[in-house]
């Protein structure tokens, strides 16, 4: 969708649609030596216009299940943007749980510049600043 604030965020281009491994094709991240954690996977959205970037989301509510591995998938996501992204670029981690205190631990630290944890009311926020 277009705002006036002339960004456009994509959906639907997820799972082997969009997997990216730090930009080998597959040989080349085969030979590369890097754990296949250490490539991003997912992509649910990508943002176009005054931000460019990448979204990965996920909803987290409760415990047990696969409730943790959505934590890691956030984790490992950020981490590859700071290690691995480009700095003119955003890379949004939206994440809409109950679970405040993991939340806010994954927030503090690794939301800063252009890596971003936010639910939806603040990723509105931030593109529409």
């Amino acid at each position: 969708f277009k705002q006036k604030t002339a960004y456009e965020i994509l959906s639907g281009l997820v799972g082997s649609e969009m997997c990216i491994r730090d930009r080998y094709n597959k040989k080349e991240f085969d030979e590369s030596g890097l754990d296949k954690r250490e490539g991003l996977k997912t992509i649910d959205a990508l943002i176009t216009g005054n931000f460019d970037g990448y979204i990965t989301q996920k909803l987290l509510v409760g415990e047990g299940g696969g409730q943790d591995n959505v934590l890691v998938e956030m984790y490992d996501f950020a981490k590859w943007a700071n290690k691995y992204g480009e700095s003119k670029s955003i890379y949004v981690c939206l994440v809409d749980t109950d679970r405040t205190k993991e939340y806010n631990v994954l927030k503090e630290k690794y939301d800063n510049g252009n890596v971003w944890i936010v639910d939806h009311i603040e990723l509105q926020q931030r593109l529409l600043k």
